[in-house]
């Protein structure tokens, strides 16, 4: 399979389908305190300015889907055109920490059903109308309610109230341990309501962010261009005169562009244009996003598999030789796992990974005590988007130990074939972001997105809803716990964490994201 299409199903999965949820746990400070306990307000200067730029050019593999609204705001590829608008109410470092940004303070009430948000008073919308507790209401509820994929990230919110001109109280269904995160991201972006209901609304909102669009050299599904905004409240962390971003989706247009001189960032679609591109004195900063593997969905046999079976699902895992795909098809760009939590998660083992070893035999032997010494017949979707290779491999390893395999084309609609659900199990790339709760609501829990079936056992019954109202260091173990149970039960077939790839040019520097396939617009700067 081509990496340009790896990665762009990457995204696709990510912002076009997880409404509901995001990620795992890459730091685990990325999961902050939700225990009722209170932050103080801090500096947004403190960090010290930076000398600005000129120009800062970034490659962004997709154009917006929905507009530039804040109801419309995406993240993974997608994030620089809305952080360039407009400021969240909390801000997420790169590492994942979070602190504060429009809210200085906040905190729960005891039962974690109500967070209370205190404003900054200095902060104005490019329009010079006042950045208030009503018009952050006004965002949240049309977020909730709006065309954005990670709508459903507010989903618990039933409310959202301004007591006061710097108060904002947001009621919850249920607690959600995640909540804070969100309001880091897309669902805490602040627009100017001054511009709900117009044309401007998508093409020219008006936010309080650190650029302001430029309509005149803007080309929508093209080019986007930002100027530095000149009234922003926090200029020390502006750092280039101009922002533009160029939709590039081919890697050799990437390459073209990055040896012209015409970008000075981007996320390199195929990784083996490393080579090439550190050879122009580039700098490559990779990290591990996205697992691939199998989801084995039917683990109640309800659709007529074997897969209900722990000795079948377990005879998958030792089906697949990983070291060798992960060779094959990433050209070695990766960690092969049997995990679906990533390593700084609380759900990750190390000694899982040694759990499902590459062995054909004891595969059969496993069906074979599970009554099919014979092997099984079972129907998979493939997708022309994907590729061959990975069908391929699925394909010849599954035949290997005695199950045949029957692909039926869903390149049509991959997704909605897999999200009926239609078969028993299906290829998977998932990106982990960071925090257990979203992940575990994304893959685990039984209303989970890529939990079509709804399947669950007692276990993970007992586990989840302990998980959502622990302690920082209960929630942990709880997650370990998850973690292990389902690796050993064989929920899922993971071969390997892909790397994916952001190289910079000589001119910048930048730190990567945790659980962002893109750097946050704050963490370019000019390199000297």
């Amino acid at each position: 399979m081509s990496h340009t299409r790896r990665l762009l199903i990457a995204t696709a999965i990510v912002l076009a389908l997880l409404a509901s949820a995001c990620g795992s746990d890459d730091d685990d400070s990325a999961a902050p305190d939700t225990t009722g306990s209170e932050t103080t307000e801090g500096d947004a200067g403190e960090d010290g300015a930076t000398e600005r730029g000129d120009t800062l050019t970034v490659a962004a593999l997709a154009p917006v889907t929905n507009g530039l609204s804040a109801a419309a705001a995406e993240v993974a590829n997608r994030t620089l055109y809305y952080q360039a608008l407009y400021d969240p109410l909390l801000r997420a470092e790169p590492d994942g920490t979070l602190t504060p940004w429009l809210a200085t303070e906040w905190s729960y009430n005891d039962d974690n059903t109500v967070l209370t948000l205190t404003l900054r008073d200095d902060v104005t919308f490019t329009n010079g109308d006042p950045l208030d507790a009503d018009a952050v209401v006004e965002n949240l509820l049309r977020f909730r309610d709006g065309p954005s994929p990670n709508a459903n990230n507010l989903a618990a919110m039933t409310d959202a109230t301004a007591p006061d001109a710097t108060t904002v109280e947001i009621q919850l269904s249920e607690a959600d341990p995640a909540l804070l995160n969100y309001l880091a991201e897309s669902a805490g972006y602040i627009q100017s309501p001054a511009d709900f209901g117009t044309d401007a609304e998508d093409s020219n909102p008006t936010g309080s962010g650190p650029y302001i669009l430029d309509v005149d050299d803007t080309v929508a599904d093209s080019v986007y261009t930002y100027d530095a905004n000149p009234d922003y409240w926090a200029p020390e962390y502006i750092n280039y005169d101009e922002l533009v971003i160029r939709v590039i989706e081919d890697a050799t247009a990437t390459v073209n562009a990055i040896r012209a001189g015409e970008i000075d960032a981007g996320t390199l679609i195929t990784n083996d244009l490393i080579s090439e591109v550190e050879s122009v004195g580039w700098d490559i900063h990779p990290q591990e996003l996205d697992w691939i593997g199998l989801t084995l969905v039917d683990r109640d046999g309800s659709m007529g598999s074997p897969l209900d079976d722990v000795r079948v699902r377990r005879a998958l895992n030792h089906a697949f030789d990983r070291d060798a795909i992960l060779e094959g098809i990433e050209f070695g760009y990766g960690t092969v796992t049997t995990q679906v939590f990533p390593p700084a998660s609380p759900g990750f083992d190390e000694a899982l990974d040694d759990l499902y070893p590459y062995d054909p035999e004891l595969a059969r032997e496993l069906l074979a005590e599970a009554g099919y010494e014979d092997g099984f017949s079972l129907e998979m979707p493939s997708a022309a988007a994907f590729g061959e290779a990975y069908f391929a491999v699925i394909g010849d390893a599954l035949a290997e130990i005695g199950v045949d395999v029957t692909f039926t084309d869903e390149s049509t609609d991959y997704f909605a074939a897999i999200l009926a659900p239609n078969y028993p199990a299906y290829l998977m790339i998932l990106g982990q972001t960071p925090n257990d709760w979203q992940y575990i609501n994304r893959v685990i829990s039984e209303n989970a997105t890529w939990n079509p079936s709804g399947y669950t056992d007692e276990t993970v019954s007992e586990l989840v809803p302990q998980i959502r109202t622990a302690s920082d260091d209960e929630r942990d173990d709880l997650v370990a716990e998850l973690g292990a149970h389902v690796t050993e039960d064989a929920w899922f077939v993971p071969w390997y964490r892909a790397q994916s790839t952001y190289a910079t040019s000589d001119s910048v520097d930048v730190e990567l994201q945790t659980g962002n396939n893109t750097p946050y617009l704050f963490s370019f700067s000019p390199q000297g």
